[in-house]
């Protein structure tokens, strides 16, 4: 184990570190970066350098190993060390302004993804204008790198992107940090068990390939994503089937979560008709109902 005084001692001997080693922060350290990456430069507090697997004093937290911080690192060329610690580390402070007047409560063109946030902001600020109390929890890129590597797949790109750059959760409806279906709700273990050995092989390998990340009505039920195809599946925790594709894509249930917002900004109250149209009755009874 290797004591290092400060973050810039640490940068000026990256070129012989090995890869592997791991960089350990100060705990409280650790809990300001979301808010103060540049507190990296300032700070007066020791880090720890160890190889994988060695036991670190308390109060410490392993951050990252040397191979992802100097691949972090590497994107400062083009710019201050102290703006890439931001970037990487600091957490987005999404500001909503409503237009006057608000988005119609129509589907809108929207042809790329930063259209398409944009109107998701215009949607969200609606929806706070009225009485609805929403909380904001944007993660950071290095938050959202930790996340993929332990969920063990990427997020969708637009998810990704959502969470990075606005990150309000409850909105018309709930949506939380992914996390494997089976976390979100152990009593699928139930489920299963009640299936025919040979069917719950393959249903246990499906749901295995969910990832959670909306709460739906905070009543049991998710919307996940599909590990592979990234496809949006329904979870229903009461009736079969328990579990369904829904939308081939995360943008499909994204899209109608802003506009049922619009729609409970607006005036509280939801054209069922114009989720029908587009998607078909089958998907909007088990969806709503």
């Amino acid at each position: 184990m290797k004591l290092i005084k400060s973050f810039n001692e640490l940068l000026a001997l990256l070129p012989e570190l090995a890869d592997e080693a791991q960089v350990w922060l100060p705990a409280k350290l650790a809990e300001t970066l979301p808010d103060q990456p540049e507190a990296l430069l300032t700070s007066l507090s020791h880090l720890l350098l160890s190889a994988p697997g060695n036991p670190v004093r308390d109060g410490y937290v392993n951050w990252l190993d040397i191979a992802q911080l100097r691949s972090i690192m590497a994107k400062a060329t083009d710019t201050s060390v102290g703006d890439t610690l931001c970037a990487y580390f600091g957490r987005a402070k999404p500001c909503l302004e409503l237009q006057q007047p608000p988005p119609a409560v129509v589907w809108p063109n929207l042809p790329d993804n930063a259209a398409r946030l944009e109107w998701y902001r215009q949607c969200i600020a609606a929806y706070a204008e009225t009485l609805h109390s929403i909380s904001c929890e944007p993660l950071s890129l290095f938050e959202l790198d930790q996340l993929e590597q332990a969920l063990g797949c990427a997020l969708p790109t637009l998810l990704r992107e959502y969470l990075h750059q606005l990150g309000y959760l409850n909105l018309a409806e709930t949506l939380i940090v992914p996390e494997p279906l089976l976390d979100f709700y152990p009593g699928i273990e139930d489920i299963l068990e009640d299936l025919p050995a040979d069917e719950a092989i393959g249903e246990r390998a499906v749901v295995e390939s969910l990832v959670a990340f909306g709460d739906y009505l905070g009543n049991g039920n998710a919307w996940c994503f599909h590990r592979e195809t990234g496809a949006v599946w329904y979870f229903d925790h009461d009736s079969p089937p328990h579990w369904q594709p829904m939308f081939p894509r995360i943008e499909d249930y994204l899209d109608s979560l802003m506009l049922l917002s619009l729609m409970q900004g607006v005036d509280d109250d939801i054209d069922e008709n114009l989720f029908r149209q587009r998607f078909g009755d089958a998907l909007i009874e088990k969806w709503m109902y």
